[in-house]
């Protein structure tokens, strides 16, 4: 007689991330404007003065640099910069920028979180996504993090010396973008939902509005 092995059942996977306990539901939504106004103020410092920018030479600032690839596309930038002795004000914003970075990358955490919490009523499997997702921003924080890096061993010393820096800025520079895009994808997926159910409500209401003066009719015309 054979035995009839048990099939084990399957464990869920139940992704986890800490500002689901941190801070805690009622105060996640002051905690989120106060990360989102800091955030806003150091992106604003880490953007550099308005000396990083030229239209044909760095037309987004300090990110031209972040982006250029090459060598010669960074020297450009760089050269530009010092003939308006602004190379000094490009340092000071990636050390803006290392502040920024942290905390942009919790603001954004923090709204995958709350997205998710959103979605996870009707598509749990959508709801756990953000929680990878929240993850996710942590890392592009560690790439932004390389990138800086890279930036001022661009920014410290003389081309000769450069060696493939600009590539390291550049590479990194990509993957942050790319995983702070999807973030932004994410955060902004139960704005549809929050319409649609906006609607119904509406919808709800102006049918109670208009049952309520067809009964008020009805009752003046039986009198």
């Amino acid at each position: 007689m054979k035995l009839r092995s048990k099939k084990r059942p399957r464990r869920k996977f139940h992704a986890w991330h800490p500002l689901e306990k941190f801070p805690p539901d009622s105060l996640r939504w002051p905690v989120f404007a106060v990360l989102l106004a800091t955030s806003l103020w150091l992106g604003t410092n880490a953007g550099g003065g308005g000396l990083l920018y030229n239209t044909y030479t760095a037309r987004y600032g300090i990110v031209s640099l972040e982006v250029a690839g090459t060598k010669e596309r960074a020297e450009e930038i760089i050269a530009f910069w010092d003939s308006w002795g602004a190379r000094r004000e490009a340092i000071k914003s990636i050390y803006y920028d290392y502040a920024f970075l942290l905390f942009y990358s919790t603001t954004l955490a923090l709204a995958c979180i709350l997205a998710a919490g959103r979605l996870a009523h009707r598509w749990p499997t959508l709801g756990r996504a953000g929680v990878i997702v929240a993850w996710t921003q942590w890392l592009a924080a560690l790439c932004d993090a390389i990138e800086n890096y890279a930036l001022l061993k661009i920014l410290w010393t003389n081309s000769a010396y450069w060696e493939g820096w600009p590539k390291v800025a550049t590479t990194f520079a990509s993957i942050k973008f790319s995983i702070i895009g999807l973030g932004l994808i994410y955060v902004l997926l139960p704005l549809p939902l929050w319409i649609i159910e906006r609607l119904a409500w509406l919808r709800e209401i102006i049918g109670r509005a208009d049952s309520s003066m067809l009964e008020h009719k009805t009752g003046r015309r039986r009198r």
